[in-house]
């Protein structure tokens, strides 16, 4: 019995050991899987998903929802008064035939626009939500390419750095066995190791960034834990931007944008409730019916009437000036967003002009690859110093990243353009 105890015990130690490597695995694997997407196939991902523009759209819903609603009349209203005591005979709550029962009807008659402007508001606010909604669309679509724009730069500096890696442990382990044969100083490979040091910190911090950029990508896209490696066709988004090079088209196509379209139905939305609040200083006018069983006036009464209230003390002066300052700050917020919009055309306009200065292309990627490749056989056959050495790799390392990053903001330039344009 005491051997199976033993057995079983050892057993059960196995399966946790077993369970506890498979969760340090799954913790080792950040993504459950990996996953290429262009642009084009993100956005397509996007509008499909993304929550925002779900709720936007609910927005649109309530909006119609309100439009249907407005053009509804008003419920007539009834009133029913029955006689406690009758004091012909002398009975509480006569319900007989010498009872007295009055019956009144009202409905509300809505006059000088009183419900029409209310309708054309409704149906202002719900183009200003539409319009909210293609912009909200716009702005998500901007995010969703800055993101793999710079996810896509990550990889790159995150691949310079592995090479960089590679390449000093290798230099690493050559030169140790030569420290040990006593052919060259430590203070080399002491040296070597600083510079590997510092390039596995910055493929650590590359990695956390790009953890990051993942994450805020998931939730653009609606995916879970998935890897996306974007794949950028950056020939396609810079001739994207060349084709808006005509500012004055494209300062015309500005007038689409969802946020200037919106700040335009505010306006029209701010014009009929000035409308609105001027009808509603009229007077409320209400028809009415009554009919009255055994009254004062004789059997079965009928009368039909008017009742209305009298714009003495109550004029509505100050919901109609506080609708037409709301009118004025409505013309000022529209002209903000146009002038935002022109400036955000030229500000991309001008990091476009400026970064095509630069040579980004990839020949002179290639050609700093050969000229570090070159560095590094020179080093290792003593052809050239430490100091040389460490000179060309800050050279190297600088010119790259330099690149990277000009052709990560030449892209993110031209995707600028692309939204302040409206394309």
């Amino acid at each position: 019995m005491k051997f199976k105890t033993n057995i079983m015990h050892r057993n059960m130690m196995m399966i946790g050991l077993f369970f506890v490597s498979v969760c340090m695995a799954r913790a080792q694997q950040p993504y459950l899987s990996r996953q290429q997407l262009s642009i084009k196939e993100a956005e397509q991902l996007l509008l499909k998903n993304n929550a925002q523009l779900k709720l936007k759209q609910s927005e649109v819903a309530v909006a119609q929802a309100n439009v249907t609603q407005s053009k509804v009349f008003d419920n007539p209203q009834m009133g029913i008064t029955h006689n406690v005591y009758n004091p012909v005979t002398h009975h509480y709550f006569d319900l007989g035939s010498k009872g007295e029962t009055d019956i009144q009807l009202s409905q509300r008659i809505y006059i000088g626009g009183q419900r029409m402007n209310g309708v054309r508001k409704s149906i202002a606010e719900l183009s200003g939500t539409e319009a909210d909604l293609d912009n909200e669309r716009r702005i998500v679509l901007h995010d969703l390419r800055e993101k793999m724009i710079d996810i896509n730069a990550l990889y790159e500096k995150s691949a310079l750095d592995k090479k960089e890696i590679t390449s000093l442990q290798k230099i690493i382990s050559v030169y140790e066995t030569q420290v040990r044969k006593g052919n060259i100083p430590a203070a080399e490979v002491t040296r070597m190791k600083t510079l590997l040091f510092q390039a596995t910190k910055d493929r650590e911090g590359n990695e956390t960034d790009i953890l990051n950029a993942q994450k805020d990508l998931q939730i653009l896209l609606g995916l879970g834990n998935v890897e996306i490696v974007p794949v950028i066709n950056e020939s396609e988004m810079l001739g994207q931007a060349a084709l808006l090079q005509d500012t004055t088209s494209v300062f015309k196509n500005i007038y689409g944008r969802g946020d200037i379209r919106q700040s335009e139905s505010d306006i029209e939305v701010a014009q009929h409730e000035i409308k609105l609040q001027k009808s509603n200083a009229l007077p409320a006018i209400n028809i009415t019916g009554e009919w009255d069983k055994n009254g004062n006036i004789g059997h079965n009464y009928f009368g039909v009437g008017v009742s209305l209230s009298i714009p003495i003390f109550n004029r509505n002066k100050g919901n109609i000036r506080a609708a037409q300052e709301t009118q004025n700050q409505a013309m000022i917020n529209r002209n903000i967003a146009v002038r935002n919009a022109k400036a955000e055309v030229r500000q991309a306009y001008a990091t476009i002009h400026s970064l095509q200065q630069l040579d980004l292309s990839d020949k002179n990627m290639n050609e700093l690859d050969k000229m570090m490749d070159h560095a590094t056989t020179q080093y290792m056959h003593r052809n050239i110093s430490l100091l040389e050495f460490v000179d060309y790799y800050s050279s190297y390392k600088d010119a790259k990243t330099s690149i990277i990053d000009s052709r990560c903001q030449l892209l993110q330039a031209a995707n600028d353009l692309r939204t302040a344009a409206n394309q």
